[in-house]
């Protein structure tokens, strides 16, 4: 009846052609059929009328719906002024005629469609009409009427269906229960053929049926609990929960033509069994609305009350159906703001952004399968989007709280733990990260070892008598561990080993005479190139008071007391190499040889000489320069810089050329700052700006040397053999994308012309202000130095202002940094149809990936990869060049690399340091007489550092084994761990101290020490 009063409203134009809310409709209602005001009508039973009778047919927008009505729901506040709540928007029109569907969510939705104040009197909707008239009678009277033929249909349909077998016949929707809500609230699909009410009779039978037995409960819990696992507790929480559910659905079925689940019938069941005593299962109607799903989804079984006993963790109902969706991209996003992430954070991402994204692609999923779910009425498919659906809708409505973000984020495995220094995640496996790395490991094994003091050669029948002693597997020599073998000039069968294969071969070494320099060179070294030693470089601070992380206390929880701060530090830089051992022992008579070799010379980087001994020419050495150490603080020496290490390695390359003159040397350094640092003038693609001007570098002229790898596809001005200046010069003609009037304009610097209104003015600076009182005779000449806020008062008292007026200042092009727009385009690298297409990074997608073909439009990815660009020499590269060894920048995130295992050493040092008590670090003096003593080659000797240099190869040998083994087989490679190199090709994602991602091995060589020390 209240569906036909609506329809009969509807069919007057000023209700028609646009979108209005269910007030106004309700309105109209009932002043058009006051007789209604006697039935209890209100705006929410004319809402569901008209969804009964409507059908889902309302919110198809496609035209597959013929009826000319439609409707919407967004949350906010209607024309009336009533509070913010859900408010449905019908919209009516011709039938046949399809709608355009409005925008979802935001303030393009439907809401702001609404035309309600286009409608005058909205109390009276009989303007134009003699008298209003009361239709509520004649419209009881049609449905009496309507029912009663109904019925005879359906009598003659029963007799047909008798003596013919089923027949369709045209059903008309007569009760709440009938209608597609009731079948997706307590059945989870629209299309089930089931009735609703028979259902729910026979769910109630169910849930008696769990109080009638001692063990009834464990036909409601899945698996029936047959390993008796569940508790007294979950057996009586199931028991509470089953009677309260059953009492809700009671409710239902006697009130929900007029009454709501949520909020009546859950409410009422609540209620009355509290009464009861039964209140311990839940307090809210919505955790008994929860078990209603939970039956429906389950296969009318609660799920297992303590999953963890079953070894599974479970996740949260949102996280389980929405794993690609929701769950993926929110761990992905949580990981990627590690360093700051925060339970708010996490929480407005899942909330404002995943869930939003969700609910538009489900709801596409479940639009483009539709004609696949009403083939399939009762499948589990249609019924988990169902489900899925309905989740979305309800955390839209209900979001999550900051205590259960916090639940979700360690049901996913994450913890908030103490913020460490070293310990932090980073981008170990960043694509360009492993370019550098397989570049990087291929060098060291192919290129580096050959020529280093590593191989040792055997006969092979050593190798077999090995073989029998089972020192070495039976089959190394055959598959893939196929070993080298030739023949020798002697005509014996030899085998080549290096050191690290096996870890008795260094002490065979030894016995074959090859123990100072820990083996020989390999047979596969080219006769013309010398012997090459590798060095690795490292610095690391150490603080007076460095303690382990644990201590011991004492029965009454005594602790001792310990200082407040970490005291002084201490910074080494020092050189490593397996030949030489930690540092360089150079006797008294090489460093006289030395020291005059380097009279008369000066240093290769001229500017670091004179920052750090105020010449450029070489000084005299006192001391070995491999270990060197160096006071931190502002108080004491400074800070250790680029220009330190520049001098630091080009002395240490001086002793190299007088102790080993018969070697070539390459020297590791990590990707630090100051070792990565660019020339001066140097070329560098991420320093450089979007167009001209503003902060960045004057870079040196570079010459187009070949068409490849310097000039693009498109329209350029450059040509091979020419020179391109990064700054424009006076004849140039300026920023490609201004007009000729624009770049007229702004060539040279100019003043803006004030704004309109009162200009802005800004303190003058201390500066400014002492040349503006300097006439006056007012400062005290003895005094150098003066606060602001003193300035600002002699000035103020001298009538002299402390503001000034602001300028604006328009830099023009000319004499400026070119920028990266500019000189790409100069390349013919950019498309200048597609300017707005261009970025300086490569576009990321919601996980921080990536996008394909991102690369093509990154200002900066094309100018770094140009070649002049990409060769490049950093700083120190350029000094190793000079001096004429190789420097080589070890890959970002890769310090299980880096040094020769340098970072071991620290961490066996750093332990030992630890170790000592307290006593013996209070004291400036005495502080720095243990750190060299920990730091000393009776600590880290020269057979320790090859064993620590073994550790660091293993990862080396392995990432390149790795990438051997994915090229030849032209397979992705898989994702890494971190865990014994040996047992496994691991991937390292976490950036440590070697201390702490390789504690075990550390302190195993601390205690060796110890051991060694006691004997």
């Amino acid at each position: 009846m209240y569906f036909q009063c609506w329809v009969e409203v509807t069919k007057q134009n000023r209700y028609r052609d646009k979108w209005l809310t269910d007030e106004t409709y309700f309105r109209a209602i009932k002043a058009q059929f006051p007789s209604l005001g006697s039935l209890n009508f209100n705006r929410g039973s004319m809402n569901r009328a008209i969804s009964l009778c409507g059908g889902q047919q309302l919110d198809d927008f496609s035209e597959s719906n013929r009826s000319g009505m439609f409707r919407r729901k967004a949350k906010g506040v209607d024309p009336f002024g009533n509070p913010k709540r859900y408010i449905w928007g019908y919209y009516v029109t011709t039938p046949g005629q399809v709608v355009e569907r409005p925008p979802e969510g935001g303030k393009k939705c439907f809401l702001s469609l609404l035309q309600d104040n286009s409608i005058n009197e909205r109390y009276s909707v009989a303007r134009g009409v003699s008298e209003v008239v009361d239709l509520t009678s004649e419209i009881e009277k049609q449905s009496t009427a309507k029912r009663k033929m109904e019925a005879r249909l359906l009598a003659q349909d029963e007799k047909k269906r008798q003596k013919h077998g089923p027949i369709s016949s045209k059903l008309v929707v007569l009760t709440y229960w009938d209608s597609p809500e009731a079948k997706k609230l307590f059945l989870g699909n629209v299309n089930d053929s089931r009735r609703v009410e028979d259902v729910l009779e026979q769910r109630i039978e169910r849930l008696k049926q769990v109080n009638h037995t001692f063990d009834g409960w464990r036909e409601l819990v899945e698996k029936n609990d047959k390993d008796n696992l569940c508790s007294s507790y979950d057996a009586f929480m199931i028991r509470q929960r089953c009677s309260i559910l059953c009492v809700a659905y009671r409710y239902a079925l006697e009130e929900m033509n007029s009454s709501r689940w949520v909020e009546d019938c859950c409410m009422k069941a609540l209620v009355v069994c509290s009464e009861l005593g039964l209140d311990a299962a839940a307090t809210t109607p919505r955790a008994v609305s929860g078990w209603n799903i939970l039956l429906r989804a389950n296969r009318e079984r609660f799920p297992f009350p303590n999953p963890k006993i079953l070894k599974k963790s479970p996740l949260p109902e949102l996280l389980e159906y929405f794993p690609e969706e929701i769950t993926a991209p929110w761990h992905g996003y949580c990981i990627e703001n590690l360093a700051d992430l925060t339970v708010e954070m996490a929480r407005n991402h899942l909330i404002a952004s995943l869930i939003p994204s969700a609910v538009v692609e489900t709801r596409s999923s479940i639009s483009n399968d539709s004609d696949e779910t009403e083939q399939h009425q009762a499948g589990s498919s249609s019924s988990t989007n169902t489900i899925r659906d309905c989740l979305l809708q309800d955390y839209l409505e209900h979001s999550i709280s900051i205590s259960t973000t916090w639940r979700w984020l360690r049901r996913l495995g994450f913890t908030y733990d103490a913020r460490k220094k070293s310990f932090f995640v980073d981008g170990h496996e960043r694509p360009n990260v492993v370019f550098k790395r397989n570049e990087f490991c291929t060098l060291y094994l192919t290129k580096l070892e050959p020529r280093a003091h590593r191989w040792i050669q055997v006969t092979a029948e050593l190798v077999e008598e090995w073989k029998r002693d089972k020192v070495i597997p039976e089959d190394i020599n055959q598959g893939d561990n196929k070993l080298y073998s030739y023949v020798s000039n002697e005509n014996i069968n030899m085998v080549e080993f290096h050191v690290d294969d096996f870890e008795f071969l260094h002490e065979h070494a030894a016995t074959m005479g090859l123990g100072s320099y820990g083996g020989t060179t390999s047979v596969r070294k080219p006769l013309d190139v010398k012997p090459l030693m590798i060095f690795g470089q490292d610095e690391s601070v150490y603080s007076q008071f460095l303690f382990g992380n644990r201590q011991w206390v004492g029965p009454q929880g005594q602790r001792a007391l310990l200082p407040k701060t970490d005291g002084l530090g201490l910074m080494i830089s020092a050189f490593q190499s397996r030949e030489t051992g930690f540092g360089l022992v150079i006797s008294q008579l090489q460093m006289d040889e030395i020291n005059q070799t380097r009279q008369g010379k000066t240093y290769v980087d001229i500017d670091a000489a004179m920052a750090i001994h105020g010449q450029a020419a070489k000084k005299d050495l006192k001391q070995s320069p491999f270990v060197v150490y160096f006071e931190l603080g502002s108080n004491n020496e400074g800070y250790w810089t680029y220009n330190h290490m520049a001098i630091q390695f080009e002395d240490c390359v001086d002793c190299l050329r007088v102790v080993y003159p018969h070697f070539d040397f390459a020297f590791l350094f990590d990707h630090s700052q100051g070792h990565a640092k660019k020339l001066v003038n140097g070329l560098d693609a991420y320093a450089m700006n979007r167009g001209y001007g503003g902060v960045q570098p004057r870079m040196r002229e570079s010459v187009i040397k070949a068409e490849d790898g310097y000039l693009g596809m498109y329209e350029r001005t450059l040509n091979v053999g020419d020179t391109q200046s990064f700054v424009f010069q006076p004849g140039d003609a300026g920023p490609f994308w201004m007009s000729e009037e624009e770049r007229e304009l702004n060539r040279h610097d100019r003043i803006l012309p004030p704004p309109p209104g009162v200009p802005k003015k800004k303190n003058k600076t201390i500066s400014e202000l002492k040349a503006d009182l300097t006439p006056l005779n007012v400062l005290n000449p003895a005094r150098k130095q003066y606060k602001l806020t003193e300035l600002q008062e002699l000035a103020s008292a001298n009538n002299i202002d402390i503001k000034k007026e602001v300028t604006r200042e328009k830099r023009g092009w000319d004499g400026q940094p070119k920028g990266l727009l500019q000189v790409l385009w100069e390349r013919g690298w950019i498309d200048d149809g597609k300017l707005d297409k261009y970025t300086m990074d490569p576009s990321t997608d919601a996980d921080g990936e990536i996008i394909e073909g991102a690369e093509e439009w990154s200002f900066r990815i094309l100018m770094a990869s140009c070649l002049d660009f990409a060769q490049e020499l950093t700083a120190l590269q350029h000094v190793g060049s000079e001096l004429g060894v190789s420097v080589i920048i070890t890959p970002k995130f890769h310090c299980e690399l880096a040094g020769e295992g340098i970072e071991y050493s620290w961490g066996v040092s750093k332990s030992l340091y630890r170790r000592k008590p307290l006593i013996s670090k209070k004291g400036k003096e005495a502080f720095k007489a243990l750190v060299a003593e920990c730091t000393s080659r009776d600590v880290l000797q020269t057979t320790t550092v090859r064993k620590l240099s073994r550790r660091a190869r293993a990862y080396i040998s392995a990432y390149f084994s790795l990438y051997e083994c994915n090229k030849n087989n032209n397979q992705e490679a898989p994702a890494l761990t971190l865990s014994l190199i040996e047992r496994h090709v691991k991937e390292f994602k976490t950036h440590k101290a070697a201390l702490d991602f390789d504690a075990g091995f550390v302190n195993a060589v601390v205690r060796s020490y110890h051991q060694a020390a006691l004997q």
